[in-house]
C-alpha cells in the first residue's frame, strides 16, 4: 500500500504538482517534502526550471509545506457559483 502519492506534469519548463496526498499515519515525517523534491528532480531531468503547486488558503499543512520548500504565492483564484435562487 502506498504511503504517499502525487501527480506532476511539465509544460514549457514549469512542473505543476497536483493531488499530493500522504497517508495520515505518515504525515509530519517529511514524506510530502520528499515527493516534492523528487518531482523537482524528475522535472529538471526533462528540462524543467520551475516547480509550482496549488493549495487553498485553508490548507494550513500544504501552505506550511510550500513555505518550508521556499515556494511563494504568485497568484490566486477562486470559484464562483450561482445561488440556487438566482435566475440564469
Amino acid at each position: 500500500m502506498p504511503v504517499a502519492t502525487g501527480f506532476v506534469a511539465l509544460h514549457e519548463g514549469i512542473a505543476m504538482m497536483h493531488a499530493l496526498e500522504v497517508a495520515e499515519k505518515y504525515r509530519c515525517h517529511g514524506m510530502a517534502a520528499l515527493l516534492c523534491r523528487q518531482a523537482a528532480v524528475w522535472a529538471a531531468a526533462r528540462g524543467g526550471t520551475r516547480l509550482a503547486m496549488l493549495c487553498t488558503r485553508a490548507n494550513a499543512g500544504s501552505n506550511a509545506l510550500c513555505s518550508s520548500l521556499g515556494l511563494a504565492v504568485v497568484g490566486q483564484y477562486h470559484y464562483r457559483k450561482f445561488k440556487e435562487d438566482t435566475p440564469r
